[in-house]
């Protein structure tokens, strides 16, 4: 199987070089490895230069990052791509393992859209470093979150032709947009044991971006609302999902002292139940990644959780939609945010505590917290914005 390599790549000079290496270094050679510069201002051109001819390198005028993927893979001849992202690490044996397990499950009949492996998501200078893995993706899960990044995954070319190419209308969300529309034709994701690749998370702009990263997130949720490419059914996990989204712009409005009322408010109208759900406290209050954490300590927590605790009563009020159980159900969720703010600081016994309070609130929430174990859903989602 021949494999074409694409990197698109937007001033990333100072790590671009490192992505390039772990694409040549691979024990299994590609057959091309195409980088594609979306217009880059910092030097990127010039250390992507020096590696001509082993590299064919492109540049364009800044477009986004779905044209520069598209520019990647004009006049495809190979068999499969692997995208790499510029800042993120390919394992040297990565790409020979997807090709093996790819050509495997064709030979026995599956129709195979993607192979992608684990990843290591990991901060400059040590400070974090974490496992993600996802065993399985189909359109039910793709209806809620992305689940897959794009650096690692090898596209095969039936797929790609079967799909075509990425959305230019979606730069944020545009690996999400791309895997939801394979999905729903039939394609299907091949999860290979072992780390594929190591995504770099920039710390110290990580709040900086977030707030932008939602909004497309919100932008992209809509989009697929407003079309009439899914069924009811499906629709509603989408909307429930981008209640889900506009509580986290409502967190990171509260962390960063912007109003917030509006988000919960949005998040009503969007989808009352999702909002009456009581983990829905955890996205709307409590960060999960480290690289947030940090910067907020319990007492910030604590106002935020109280904060919209307040915020979901005033507008359930304002609706008519406060009876006593529901009343019971936001307070629950309040208790369940702290607690799931200490489970993450390593507090156990406090957040037993909570979570104590939390079911004597709302008594469904038992089994469900047991499930949960307090470490699904928000708390162990460690890729891209949580």
């Amino acid at each position: 199987m021949r494999v074409r390599v694409v990197i698109p790549v937007y001033n990333q000079a100072a790590y671009v070089a490192e992505a390039i290496e772990s694409a040549l270094g691979q024990s299994c050679a590609a057959a091309r490895v195409v980088v594609v510069d979306d217009g880059s201002t910092d030097g990127t051109g010039e250390v992507c230069e020096r590696y001509l001819p082993r590299i064919e390198y492109v540049r364009q005028p800044n477009s986004g990052v779905s044209a520069a993927r598209n520019r990647g893979m004009e006049a495809l001849a190979e068999d499969a791509v692997l995208f790499l992202d510029s800042d993120d690490v390919l394992d040297p044996e990565w790409l020979g393992r997807a090709v093996e397990r790819c050509a495997a499950a064709q030979a026995g009949g599956s129709r195979v859209g993607f192979v992608y492996g684990d990843h290591v998501l990991f901060e400059d200078g040590g400070a974090y470093e974490k496992t993600i893995r996802i065993e399985t993706i189909d359109v039910e899960g793709l209806l809620r979150d992305s689940l897959l990044i794009p650096s690692g995954t090898l596209a095969t070319r039936a797929c790609l032709e079967a799909v075509g190419p990425f959305d230019g209308r979606v730069n944020t969300c545009e690996d999400w947009d791309y895997w939801l529309r394979a999905a729903l034709q039939g394609f299907e994701f091949l999860h290979v044991e072992g780390v594929a690749f190591r995504h770099r998370e920039h710390g110290e702009s990580a709040s900086k971006r977030e707030a932008s990263a939602l909004e497309a997130r919100e932008r992209f949720l809509r989009l697929w609302l407003d079309g009439d490419t899914l069924a009811l059914e499906r629709k509603a996990v989408m909307r429930a999902e981008l209640a889900r989204t506009l509580l986290r712009l409502r967190r990171a409005a509260f962390y960063r002292g912007a109003p917030t009322g509006d988000y919960v408010r949005r998040a009503l109208e969007t989808d009352p139940s999702a909002v009456g759900d009581p983990w829905s406290f955890v996205y709307g209050a409590v960060y999960a990644a480290p690289f947030f954490r940090r910067d907020h300590d319990r007492a910030a927590v604590r106002r935020s959780v109280e904060a919209m605790e307040g915020e979901v009563v005033a507008h359930l009020r304002g609706a008519g939609r406060l009876d006593g159980r529901t009343l019971r159900r936001v307070r629950a969720g309040s208790a369940l945010a702290l607690a799931a703010n200490d489970f993450a600081d390593r507090r156990r016994v406090s957040a037993g505590g909570h979570l104590l309070r939390a079911v004597g609130r709302d008594p469904s929430l038992l089994v469900d917290a047991l499930r949960r174990s307090l470490g699904s859903g928000e708390i162990r989602r460690a890729k891209g914005i949580v």
